[in-house]
């Protein structure tokens, strides 16, 4: 079970940390970003870190003025690549600005990471003042602002999912200007403080709680609040476990609000940002009407009813249904001792919850359900607790996290096998239609179904690689081929290729499940699909010829430079496909280009001499003359055999019979001498 440590995650400041100017920098700790930005690994910024990224002290070559640090996720971990660009230049007002970021090799650590290079706040942190914050000045000065910049994010489709106290900054020394701090380097809600999060999204693990939407970021604005004004993290000290605990039974708000808050318009906004029930929680509209003093009522959230008597399992006493399936979840083992406990008749008499008592009756009487331990354990969470997360075996996740948990999974080499089963044995999707995700539902359902077919497909550019880069856009090709390179966007795939070419064995194939599968999630379908349909053919020469398609066309996409290394390690190969050529000189020809064209580089000319389909189709046409001129050889020499075994079979007859004539003619000649010789020697 969880321990206290789980909860003690914030860190309360002690001073504004100084840049250590007067530090020299060994050459071996300072890496140089995209020819300009230099980051000293062996200067950390705590200022700037969180749980799954640290910060370190940068300088722009071009402008040493331009005050910056960087952050490096830490390894394991996938950043929320995809939405970079829109906080890139000019990026989002209200948050920290974000000049540029890039993959390079983390010398000291010995891997590759993506550096994100930050405009640094001129002002401290919110954590290290808003001790001195008068409650009155924070509906104007903290919170508008902060409802403003969620705003724009909404409309950017993006949720922060990492608002707290400690990562909430002031750009300007006067203090005017509130910034939030970085969402991206992190997996979404992987750094916040359990407290931070809904009940929900803290059952789930740090790589499963989802992307969330803007709910998610107004009940941690109300966490945020309540650590103001309380001078500390609410809740600080307990463990994961309690703090779920006092929130299922008492409330969010309840359990995390302070006995006395000086200013009381402030309850009805803690208690409409940390509503419990996501369908009334308020919304980003209604918090700015409150922040106006429009009049907004806040919500009244129903209380669940408790028990005459508690339900006894897994040695633990539970008051409400949501914390047994949180203890199940955690103990799949034990659900058979769930049952025998007669969870149904507590749920039904002393919850008096037909509907749950009715689901869990239907589980418990499926056999295809109840034959196996983890599924009749995940199908009892679904129905003791229908919004907690999906619950099956290693995986405590919501559904918008399955890229995030997925990539985690891979990059540190944990069991893929239940994953595939939560999407095979239709978990997902039994889960998913106990919610109610309005739209959501049908465009999470629709992922779902390509998910499992996706996986069904044994083949190269199907399985589990292909659903990890569909699920994970931004996230670097994993294949082991480029395992000293960091490649997170498609134009830099050959590249990266050219510059291990002359290192690996090339007797491997320049293209194996993950590249393929990386190239199809970051190219249009419509240009891939043919090269793969290719690429799949048990004709190893087709079959090589749909490898150079495909990298051939990402060079053209790409505009790529010429890969004169990469297209030498493919010429190992291709030399093999020109069997396609039934010409003897036709194919000698085209090797002879081929070795010119391979020193060059460029895959397209490569494909083009090789695949030429003039060429072909001529080659083609020739070998389909030649062969009807073989077959009407064949026939006519079979002719000519025909007629030789026959004349043969006639002639061996007729010299049989006259064989046989001549015979008898002697015969008669010599019986007729014979008889004239006796005739004479009877006269004399």
């Amino acid at each position: 079970m969880s321990n206290v440590n789980d909860q003690q995650e914030y860190i309360e400041p002690e001073l504004i940390e100084e840049d250590s100017e007067h530090k020299i920098s060994k050459a071996s700790d300072v890496v140089t970003i995209l020819d300009r930005f230099q980051v000293y690994l062996d200067s950390p910024l705590k200022r700037f870190s969180s749980l799954t990224s640290k910060a370190y002290k940068a300088i722009d070559k071009e402008d040493p003025s331009n005050l910056l640090f960087a952050l490096i996720p830490e390894e394991g971990i996938n950043p929320r690549i995809n939405i970079s660009k829109k906080f890139m230049g000019k990026g989002l007002n209200g948050t920290l600005k974000l000049i540029a970021y890039s993959s390079e090799v983390v010398k000291s650590e010995g891997r590759s990471a993506t550096f994100f290079i930050y405009k640094k706040p001129l002002g401290p942190a919110l954590a290290d003042i808003y001790k001195s914050l008068l409650p009155r000045e924070l509906p104007n000065n903290i919170i508008r602002p902060i409802l403003t910049t969620l705003r724009l994010l909404e409309q950017q489709a993006i949720s922060h999912r990492n608002i707290r106290v400690n990562n909430i900054y002031f750009a300007d020394k006067e203090q005017t200007e509130l910034v939030l701090g970085d969402c991206i380097t992190s997996m979404p809600g992987a750094s916040q403080p359990v407290v931070y999060e809904t009940i929900e999204r803290a059952m789930a693990d740090k790589h499963g709680r989802g992307t969330g939407n803007a709910s998610d970021d107004i009940y941690a604005l109300g966490v945020m609040i309540v650590h103001i004004l309380e001078g500390a993290q609410p809740l600080h000290g307990y463990s994961k476990y309690d703090l779920l605990k006092m929130k299922i039974e008492e409330g969010s708000y309840s359990s995390l609000s302070p006995a006395q808050i000086s200013e009381p318009r402030l309850i009805d906004f803690l208690r409409g940002c940390l509503s419990d029930d996501a369908s009334i929680r308020w919304t980003i509209e209604d918090a700015e009407n409150w922040v106006e003093s429009a009049r907004v009522t806040p919500p009244q959230q129903e209380k669940t009813p408790r028990p005459t008597r508690p339900f006894e399992f897994n040695g633990k006493s539970f008051t409400n249904t949501r914390q047994i399936a949180e203890e199940l979840g955690q103990n799949p083992g034990k659900v058979q001792e769930l049952v025998d406990g007669s969870i149904y008749h507590w749920v039904m008499k002393d919850l008096k919850d037909v509907e749950s008592a009715v689901m869990i009756s239907n589980i418990i009487d499926d056999p295809i359900r109840s034959s196996n331990v983890f599924m009749f354990s995940s199908y009892m969470c679904m129905a003791l607790d229908p919004y907690g997360p999906i619950r099956y075996k290693t995986l405590n996740i919501m559904i918008d996290s399955l890229g995030y948990t997925l990539s985690y999974y891979v990059i540190n080499s944990l069991p893929l096998i239940d994953f595939s089963e939560l999407i095979l044995r239709n978990i997902a999707k039994d889960w998913l239609e106990r919610q109610m995700l309005g739209p959501l539902t049908t465009l999470y359902g629709k992922l779902i179904q390509k998910l499992g077919k996706i996986l069904r497909d044994k083949r190269i550019g199907g399985g589990i690689e292909r659903c990890l880069y569909e699920l994970a856009p931004g996230l670097n090709c994993l294949s082991p081929l480029l395992k000293d390179e960091y490649v997170t966007d498609i134009r830099g795939l050959l590249p990266a290729l050219n510059r291990v070419a002359p290192y690996v064995n090339q007797d491997e194939r320049p293209l194996d499940k993950h590249i393929t599968a990386f190239i199809i999630a970051n190219l249009d379908s419509k240009d891939v699909l043919p090269h793969l349909e290719s690429l799949r053919d048990v004709n190893v020469s087709y079959s090589t010829l749909g490898m150079l398609s495909l990298l051939a066309t990402v060079q053209w996409r790409c505009k790529n430079k010429p890969v004169p290394h990469l297209s030498q390690w493919l010429g190992k190969h291709i030399k093999g496909a020109a069997e396609i050529y039934r010409n003897v000189d036709t194919r000698k020809k085209v090797l002879k280009r081929l070795e010119k064209l391979l020193k060059q580089g460029s895959l397209p000319d490569i494909y083009q001499e090789i695949g030429d389909k003039d060429r072909r189709r001529a080659d083609d046409k020739a070998f389909k003359v030649a062969e009807d001129e073989y077959v009407l050889a064949m026939r006519e020499d079979n002719l000519l055999v025909d007629d030789y075994q026959e004349l043969h079979f006639h002639g061996h007859r007729i010299g049989e019979q006259v064989a046989t004539v001549a015979g008898i003619i002697f015969s008669i000649f010599g019986i007729i001498g014979y008889m004239l010789y006796t005739l004479m020697a009877a006269i004399h």
